[in-house]
């Protein structure tokens, strides 16, 4: 298991920005909203990794807000030993 402080990987001056989750909790995030194109599909597949402690199994449906844009939380999956979640976005 990672024993080093996760907030180090959330650092701002990398590739973190601040995000404001269920409309009052000042959290951050990476973010990235890639565009994708496939089987005749084609759109952005917002996606955003965070501490599992800033958004529990409860964080499904609740907003996270980067930037000007308010997205809900579709899904969320833990990654690697579960210190860090990949949510699964969606503008509502």
């Amino acid at each position: 298991m990672l024993t080093e402080d996760p907030d180090i990987f959330l650092s701002t001056a990398e590739f973190a920005v601040d995000a404001t989750y269920d409309g009052a909790t000042a959290v951050r995030v990476i973010f990235d909203n890639a565009y994708m194109e496939g089987v005749g599909i084609a759109g952005t597949n917002p996606v955003a990794t965070g501490k599992a402690s800033d958004f529990p199994a409860a964080a499904v449906g609740k907003t996270l807000a980067i930037g000007a844009v308010n997205y809900v939380i579709k899904n969320r999956q833990p990654v690697d030993d579960g210190l860090f979640v990949l949510l699964q976005l969606e503008v509502p």
